[in-house]
């Protein structure tokens, strides 16, 4: 990546970070330290990848909440385009929390669903219970800070737990 691209770079990110949180409840942040760890939380959504083309470096970043691939070219041109990313299930109190449906630590989650809980008879049990239960209690409490604090933490160290055992954090479609 040359210094020019990673300028760029980081402008975008922080023009995808200022997009992401306008409009949206920031309520629940109380210290600048959270505000800070939220902004690092949204840049770790985004997937981005560097690849060497016959046109020189390339990186492609894929801001999924917004539906977004950026291409940033060798000469820091950025090519803008939107993505078809239709969301059929519902990780619901982890997109509440982390603000996507579409960013790492769901992937994961939404990984653990359908390749280890829905194989066996109580992981089904607990699906059919999430499913039956998280809608509503996201639409009652998910503006609220003590939900995302009651979650985020035990969320995060799950999500750590499943990648460190070899659950992706890429893309998914389910």
């Amino acid at each position: 990546m040359t210094s020019e691209q990673n300028r760029v770079l980081v402008e975008l990110e922080e023009k995808i970070i200022k997009n992401r949180l306008e409009g949206k409840d920031t309520s629940w942040i109380e210290t600048e330290e959270e505000l800070i760890d939220l902004k690092h939380a949204l840049i770790k959504e985004l997937n981005i990848k560097e690849y060497s083309t016959y046109e020189g470096t390339r990186i492609d970043v894929h801001d999924y909440s917004n539906k977004i691939r950026y291409i940033i070219m060798e000469n820091a041109e950025i090519l803008e385009s939107p993505m078809d990313t239709e969301k059929q299930g519902g990780c619901y109190v982890a997109t509440c929390v982390y603000g996507s449906y579409d960013c790492p630590p769901v992937w994961t989650l939404r990984r653990f669903r359908d390749d280890i809980l829905a194989h066996n008879v109580f992981g089904r049990l607990f699906i059919r219970f999430y499913y039956a239960t998280s809608p509503t209690a996201v639409r009652l409490f998910g503006k609220q800070k003590w939900f995302h604090k009651l979650f985020k933490t035990p969320l995060d160290k799950f999500v750590k737990k499943l990648q460190e055992n070899g659950v992706e954090n890429t893309p998914y479609n389910d």
